[in-house]
């Protein structure tokens, strides 16, 4: 029985060896399967926390620190783990807001900024962000969601939806209004100067040529027309193009439903 005992101890002697010689956490697992009452156990698992650990280490990744606070919740390295996953995560943000502030520069419009503080209101680049948007003219269109059609205008037969449009500058910007264009249902889009022989724009106003000071507003009215009725029930999508006192181009949207 000695000799038996002696030759087991030997044999889990060579096998803790050879696992310290390839130091995986496959052998030391295999290791603890094969003893676990051994007086490897202890030391086994300090070294599998040490190899998970490392390896946390070489990823650098809040992803790699969580799996290794998974696996051992009351490790050696908790503490410092949970402060890597903090650094990390303000890293990450500010890689974030830096991208967000970039993309925000790079189209350089009202839209891209209000954009960008909506997502980082106390950001670093805050105040610049906010500071640029004093440069930008804001226009703001004010119109019902649907438009009821008149029953006769101009003696023109078929539904008639007169339209007006009101633009009210917000943010101290003067700006010029010069382009339009017009989307009906899922047609394309129908520029002023075109025109069908179902389908017609005012054509007293070939153009929308809108001069609106800072604070101020402007307006103009038109209409459209379908004799045969093909328009009732659509949506009728009116964009608008021009540039502020600034040089900045502007681009303001609004959309309708034609109702008889």
């Amino acid at each position: 029985m000695m000799v038996v005992f002696l030759v087991g101890c030997a044999t889990m002697d060579t096998r803790w060896q050879q696992a310290n010689s390839k130091n995986t956490v496959e052998a030391y697992e295999a290791f603890l399967q094969r003893y676990p009452d051994s007086h490897y156990v202890l030391n086994a698992k300090e070294k599998i926390e040490s190899l998970h650990w490392n390896k946390a280490i070489a990823s650098n990744t809040i992803q790699g620190f969580e799996r290794y606070m998974k696996l051992h919740s009351d490790g050696r390295y908790v503490g410092e783990a949970k402060e890597r996953i903090e650094s990390l995560s303000v890293q990450e943000r500010e890689a974030a807001e830096q991208k967000a502030f970039d993309r925000a520069r790079k189209l350089n419009s009202y839209a891209s900024y209000t954009t960008f503080l909506s997502r980082y209101p106390d950001g670093r680049f805050t105040r610049q962000a906010q500071s640029a948007l004093k440069d930008f003219a804001r226009v703001i269109i004010d119109f019902p969601s649907s438009l009821k059609s008149r029953s006769s205008y101009y003696n023109i037969s078929g539904p008639v939806w007169v339209y007006k449009i009101q633009f009210r500058e917000v943010n101290g910007v003067g700006v010029k209004i010069d382009r339009k264009s017009m989307t009906i249902g899922d047609g394309g889009p129908r520029y002023w100067t075109d025109s069908s022989s179902t389908i017609h724009d005012s054509e007293t106003q070939k153009n929308v040529v809108l001069n609106i000071p800072p604070n101020g507003s402007a307006s103009y009215t038109s209409w459209v027309n379908s004799p045969n009725h093909e328009l009732t029930g659509k949506t009728m999508h009116l964009q608008y193009d021009g540039i502020d006192d600034n040089g900045h181009p502007v681009h303001v949207e609004v959309r309708f439903r034609l109702v008889e």
